[in-house]
């Protein structure tokens, strides 16, 4: 005798990231302008920015295109953990930019 056909699906709800996170385009464009972002974004992306110069200067001068991504991810995931702690005390908005940009990456494209 065989087993009962219903099979149960398992579905992932898709996380619902705080609006604070969201990447803010100039009106009928697709670039960024950084003074649009909030300040936690604005302060990642100059920490990236500082990250990717440092690689750029001391690992790796002249990247190939295949290169140049994964170091852009790792450079902003980097910033972001470093903006988990503040004062002492865990920020949560940061915490969720760094999960973020580890499993979503739609989010990980727009800001590299």
């Amino acid at each position: 005798m065989g087993h009962g056909s219903g099979t149960t699906a398992t579905t992932l709800a898709t996380p619902t990231w705080p609006s604070e996170m969201d990447i803010i385009y100039v009106a009928g464009t697709r670039k960024v302008k950084m003074t649009l972002q909030s300040g936690l974004l604005q302060s990642i992306f100059h920490g990236a920015f500082e990250l990717v110069r440092v690689y750029l200067v001391f690992q790796h001068t002249f990247p190939n295109a295949m290169v140049i991504p994964g170091m852009v991810k790792k450079c902003l995931t980097t910033a972001a953990e470093a903006h988990m702690t503040y004062n002492g005390h865990h920020n949560t908005l940061a915490g969720s930019v760094h999960q973020c940009l580890l499993v979503d990456d739609e989010y990980l494209v727009k800001m590299i």
